[in-house]
């Protein structure tokens, strides 16, 4: 009888884990309970109530639905939560992003460890308009550039492995952060503008929020250009102004300024090859500074002002800067290889898109 009860209790614990784990990756993936998961609904009910009787097949569906492995997810005895939530990814981007956490897992042990400055969060209650979200994002921008004038000096000086694929999955980048060690995972299939941007803002979570949820960065416009926004919105709109301002530094673009809205197209062209970046950068960077200083100006009318200009061509040598990081790990996983099967090696090596 007593046996019988271990038993029993070994199970419902087992079966409690499970159900944990489970509705950890179902929130975080900005789903819930009523999300057609493979199985049927009740079924699903069960594993996240923990009532459910485990059979393999079914948690693999599950698992298979939601993009993530079924052996982690049941065998593990320390379950990675890691820092990545998709709430406005689409269901292929999260399989892919699943993927590459699983890569992040397996190598995380060799990884060199991160030493960066760990700034405060950026506090969601102490933004009362987006003039003190842009001001702040450019003080902080700048203490950055003064040490590392360019994301690539960033991530060459703090030694920050990447993970660089080229998916025609809708995403651009995110970070995967576990300890003290991170990597940068970055979408190729982008213009190379908006890679080094995308780069600039990751560098930006990386500094402020590596202890809490980031989301898989998919640009949204509308949160751009919000002049109003929600308080849970106050991390991702900040780490926007902090790379437009890291990217092209404050004070050039408000000597720009002080002519509005007779903009000086050769300094503007200058700006824009100087610092590699595109012209929605610029305009942004434009609008921004013109709004602190209380002339609301559409976007688009700046846009109008900049068409002429091209963006910049020297931006295309952050794909040279990429292959490198290509290369850097593919060595480091090539010199541990010993530590994994033939299996698992071709699997990571599969994912990061070498030749296998």
């Amino acid at each position: 009888m007593v046996e019988k009860l271990r038993t029993m209790n070994a199970i419902a614990s087992i079966r409690k884990i499970i159900a944990d784990r489970l509705q950890y990756e179902i929130k975080r993936r900005g789903l819930n309970s009523s999300a057609s998961l493979g199985v049927p609904k009740d079924v699903l009910n069960g594993y996240l109530r923990g009532t459910q009787e485990i059979k393999f097949s079914e948690l693999t569906a599950i698992c298979n639905q939601l993009g993530i492995n079924p052996v982690r997810l049941i065998y593990s005895q320390d379950y990675p939560k890691l820092n990545i939530v998709y709430r406005n990814a689409q269901r292929p981007v999260q399989k892919t992003v699943s993927m590459l956490e699983d890569v992040f897992l397996l190598i995380e042990p060799i990884l060199p460890s991160i030493e960066i400055p760990q700034y405060d969060h950026v506090d969601n209650n102490k933004y009362s308009s987006i003039k003190d979200i842009i001001s702040e994002a450019a003080v902080y921008a700048s203490k950055v550039r003064e040490k590392h004038p360019s994301p690539e000096d960033f991530i060459s000086d703090h030694s920050i492995p990447l993970f660089p694929v080229k998916s025609n999955d809708k995403f651009d980048a995110f970070v995967i952060t576990k300890d003290n060690h991170a990597v940068i995972c970055i979408n190729m299939n982008n213009a190379p503008q908006r890679i080094r941007f995308s780069l600039a803002h990751e560098i930006c979570h990386l500094l402020f929020d590596r202890q809490r949820e980031i989301a898989v960065d998919v640009f949204l416009p509308e949160l751009y250009w919000k002049d109003k926004f929600k308080s849970d919105e106050v991390p991702e709109l900040f780490a926007y102004k902090f790379a437009e301002f890291y990217l092209v530094p404050y004070k050039e673009v408000y000597l720009l300024t002080l002519k509005w809205p007779d903009l000086d197209l050769s300094k503007c062209e200058e700006i824009i090859n100087n610092y590699k970046i595109s012209k929605d950068v610029l305009a942004n960077a434009i609008r921004d500074i013109l709004l602190c200083s209380d002339k609301s100006v559409n976007f688009q009318e700046i846009k109008s002002i900049l068409q002429p200009l091209n963006n910049s061509k020297d931006a295309n040598s952050i794909f040279l800067f990429l292959e490198e990081a290509r290369k850097e790990l593919s060595l480091l996983i090539d010199s541990h290889s010993f530590k994994y099967s033939d299996k698992i090696l071709n699997f990571i090596k599969e994912v990061l898109q070498f030749d296998v």
